[in-house]
């Protein structure tokens, strides 16, 4: 069964806001603003919650939630905290967090030979150059992308629910060559 480790987040408040005032202002364990190099404002209320990262259009992003429901609380906390640092009525009602890519792990227990495990797909689906990247790289349908190491370590990525991920490793699973009794 595959573990669901990281969630990327978004969405739009549709406020301007003053990254720099709002960067002074807040009361936040780290806030990196430095508009010379990048235009947004990241930060993070403690040290293991997700990163936001905030733009002064209003959109931001929420990267390294645990799972969806830490997504959605650190939405909630973002909308919470700018609504008392801007003096302003910004809800959560107003906008809403889209679920952008959900990050799977999965141990197949075995090591995989990867130099002879990319002719198991199709050629337009998989690339395999150890010189550029330690993985495998299998992108199904462009329905996410699999990073298949020779550990067995097998990762998924850019996927946007929960039910696409379990079918998409079945798939692969089944297509590996040993069968996978350690999971």
């Amino acid at each position: 069964m595959p573990e669901l480790r990281s969630v990327a987040a978004g969405g739009d408040i549709q406020t301007q806001i003053d990254l720099r005032r709002l960067s002074q202002e807040l009361e936040v364990l780290s806030v990196t603003y430095e508009p010379e190099s990048f235009s947004g404002l990241h930060f993070q209320f403690t040290s293991d919650s997700p990163t936001i990262t905030l733009f002064s259009n209003g959109k931001f992003s929420i990267t390294g939630a645990r799972d969806i429901s830490g997504a959605e609380s650190c939405f909630e906390e973002l909308i919470s905290t700018l609504s008392d640092s801007m003096n302003a009525d910004i809800s959560s009602q107003n906008t809403s967090l889209n679920i952008r890519s959900l990050s799977y792990w999965h141990n197949y227990g075995h090591e995989l030979d990867l130099e002879n495990l990319e002719d198991i797909f199709e050629e337009d689906e998989v690339e395999y150059n150890p010189n550029n990247h330690p993985a495998l790289l299998y992108e199904p349908d462009d329905r996410g992308l699999f990073m298949i190491f020779r550990s067995g370590k097998i990762g998924l990525v850019g996927i946007k629910r929960n039910v696409v991920a379990q079918e998409l490793f079945d798939e692969l699973l089944h297509r590996l060559p040993f069968d996978n009794e350690s999971t």
